[in-house]
């Protein structure tokens, strides 16, 4: 995959996300930066993985550290969130006893 590939992904989706910015009445820019720079740093870990962690001692088949390295950045992401948006999206460690 080119270096060029995500600017481009993103390019196409910009004019949907503006349509959506412009037809919403309640929207905060600051999410649609956040996707934006999320996006971008997800995929270019994906591409650049296996320069960042080499893993070539394993035998693997795949850019493994790619996906080791957008799982970190997940997880991250998603420990960075307040509580309750942890909560809200269903990231806890509590479990419903009575069903």
């Amino acid at each position: 995959m080119s270096l060029w590939t995500p600017l481009i992904w993103l390019a196409i989706i910009t004019p949907l996300l503006l349509i959506a910015q412009l037809t919403t009445k309640e929207t905060n820019l600051k999410y649609l930066l956040l996707f934006a720079a999320y996006f971008l740093a997800d995929a270019y870990l994906r591409i650049l993985g296996f320069e960042i962690i080499n893993l070539e001692f394993l035998n693997l088949n795949l850019n493994w550290s790619g996906t080791l390295l957008s799982l970190a950045l997940a997880l991250l992401f998603v420990f960075c969130l307040s509580k309750s948006i942890r909560e809200d999206i269903g990231f806890t460690t509590n479990s419903i006893k009575e069903l």
